[in-house]
């Protein structure tokens, strides 16, 4: 039951997205393109057949609308999707034993150390691409740690 669900919490939120997509974006190449990036606007007008038609102006921002409302739609709506599907999907509870002060300072240190790609240090951006890979590591090691003590006591 929880996949009927689903799908119907799904396509009543994303079916009207849907189908104006279908019916008039994706026969035109350059507004798929526009829907998924809407900064190609110079690109698509160089080549547009007629990039000077009022009506390119309006179809554009009809395709940009859309795909600004459609990240916006999976944005606030996809976690009521995901808890739709049930008891068995692991939310934010699955990892109780990451502590909230070691999941903010990887948070902290990672946007810290990109700071570095703009700074006069030589070789900054291989320092921050380096301390990246190892806060990347620490925190894999500590979450498939967690996990496997997880799988361990519900076993």
């Amino acid at each position: 039951m929880t996949l009927f669900t689903f799908f119907g919490c799904a396509l009543t939120a994303y079916g009207p997205c849907l189908a104006i997509f279908f019916g008039s974006i994706a026969p035109n190449a350059q507004l798929v393109i526009l829907m998924v990036s809407s900064r190609a606007e110079q690109g698509l007008n160089m080549v547009a057949k007629h990039p000077k038609s009022k009506f390119n102006r309006s179809g554009y921002a009809f395709s940009a609308g859309l795909g600004f409302g459609l990240m916006f739609g999976v944005i606030s709506y996809i976690t009521l999707l995901v808890q739709s599907l049930g008891p068995g999907v692991l939310m934010c509870n699955s990892c109780p034993n990451m502590s909230l002060y070691f999941v903010s300072v990887t948070h902290y240190g990672a946007s810290y150390l990109t700071l570095l790609n703009s700074s006069t240090i030589n070789l900054g951006c291989a320092y921050a691409v380096l301390g990246n890979v190892v806060l990347l590591l620490a925190s894999a090691i500590i979450v498939f740690a967690d996990l496997r003590n997880l799988h361990q006591k519900s076993s």
